[in-house]
C-alpha cells in the first residue's frame, strides 16, 4: 500500500486525518471546497452552541468528547469524499 499515489487520486485516510484535526480540511483536500467551508461552519456553530448552552460546572469534562465527535464525523465525511473522488464521482447526488 505504500509507494507513489497516481496523479489525480486522493488518499482517504489522509483526508480523514486532515478533517479530524481541522473540520473541512480533508474535504478541501479531496476537492470539495464548498462542502469543506460548510463543514467547517457547521462544526464551529456546533462547538459554539455547546460552549454557550452547556452548564459551566461540567463544560470542560465533556468538551473533549464533543471535539472528538465533531472531528470524527468530519473525518468520516472526508474519507467518503476522497473515495468518491478516486472513483470519478463528480457530485454527491447519486450514491452507489
Amino acid at each position: 500500500m505504500s509507494g507513489p499515489v497516481p496523479i489525480g487520486t486522493k488518499r482517504p485516510w489522509l483526508a480523514f486525518v486532515f478533517s479530524l484535526l481541522v473540520p473541512g480540511a480533508g474535504l478541501a483536500y479531496a476537492g470539495y471546497r464548498r462542502l469543506a467551508v460548510l463543514n467547517l461552519l457547521v462544526a464551529v456553530l456546533l462547538l459554539v452552541g455547546f460552549v454557550v448552552l452547556w452548564p459551566r460546572e461540567t463544560l470542560f469534562d465533556w468538551l473533549h468528547y464533543t471535539l472528538l465527535v465533531v472531528g470524527a464525523a468530519s473525518g468520516g465525511l472526508a474519507h467518503a469524499a476522497a473515495g468518491r473522488y478516486n472513483r470519478g464521482a463528480s457530485s454527491w447526488t447519486a450514491m452507489k
